[in-house]
């Protein structure tokens, strides 16, 4: 997640000319970070924390549970995600056993909290359960009780496997479920749920609960992660009056939709701020802006906060 500055801008109206300057106003912009553990460490670029004795980047550039006896041990990063709209998280995980309700992993793709292993508020990926039924499955955690939101193929997982997973999340609160089995990029639906109580936070971690047989069999890498947070602004690429009450603004990249849609986030000296803001439905970087007050001809116009 970026939360930046964007340029004000001047324009022309007559359908043509465009000039820019430079100003400020604050806005959020999509972004996403991948982590593939190739500078062979998991504390910088970027810095995830917790248990951090208890894992290692391995000489396969992977993340590894490298512990002990039985426990749970966790990493998390913070990623402030003001919402949870039309966002995707996407990573590869292995693990060398069957899984069971003593063994298993999560995969927090959001928490209101750093410490996975405590009460929080959020979403998580569970890999393992009791029985041989083992499904990729989608929980809501809310305190320390968690409920279903989706779940996946049975048996996907019921025996030690190596695969890729896509979890999606659109702006109605659906949940969805793809996967690889062969930890490929060729993902398959597996199922769909939904849920929309929750739709913000400011963490992404993993979770391995194991006994000690277990506790160097989990094995993470390839993560793409949404809405990190970067202090990198968008910038204006063009903005094109399409009639006397409409304006596109162009950004050099995806804005989130809450703040893109906030029309006090833009105004035009003399006209005010704009009746409508609607970011496009296929292209993330592009607004639309409508205003009350027509345009007058031959006049320059500045749109800013």
């Amino acid at each position: 997640m970026r939360f930046a500055y964007l340029h004000c801008l001047i324009f022309y109206f007559n359908m043509k000319r465009l000039l820019l300057f430079f100003a400020m106003i604050p806005f959020f912009g999509v972004a996403q970070i991948t982590d593939n553990f190739s500078d062979g460490d998991f504390t910088a670029n970027p810095a995830w924390s917790g248990d951090n004795s208890q894992f290692i980047v391995n000489a396969s550039q992977q993340l590894q549970l490298n512990s002990t006896g039985a426990a749970t041990s966790y990493l998390a990063l913070t990623t402030s995600l003001p919402t949870l709209d039309n966002t995707s998280w996407q990573f590869y995980i292995k693990l060398n056993f069957a899984p069971s309700s003593s063994n298993y992993a999560r995969i927090y793709l959001v928490s209101d909290q750093q410490n996975l292993k405590g009460a929080l508020n959020g979403y998580y990926v569970q890999f393992g359960e009791t029985g041989s039924n083992d499904a990729i499955e989608i929980f809501k955690q809310t305190g320390t009780t968690s409920v279903s939101v989706a779940r996946g193929t049975n048996g996907f997982i019921a025996a030690a496997s190596t695969i890729s997973v896509k979890i999606t999340r659109d702006n109605a609160g659906i949940w969805s479920i793809y996967a690889d089995a062969a930890a490929g990029t060729n993902f398959t639906l597996q199922s769909s749920g939904t849920d929309a109580t929750i739709n913000s936070g400011s963490y992404f971690g993993v979770s391995c609960t194991y006994t000690s047989s277990n506790a160097t069999g989990f094995f993470f890498d390839d993560f793409s992660i949404p809405f990190i947070a970067d202090i990198t602004p968008p910038t204006l690429t063009s903005a094109i009056p399409l009639s006397n009450t409409a304006l596109d603004v162009k950004f050099s990249e995806l804005v989130d939709l809450t703040t893109s849609q906030t029309t006090t986030n833009y105004a035009i000296q003399g006209l005010g701020t704009p009746a409508t803001a609607v970011r496009d439905i296929s292209d993330f970087s592009l607004v639309h802006l409508t205003f009350s007050t027509p345009f007058t001809s031959g006049t320059a116009y500045t749109l800013c906060k």
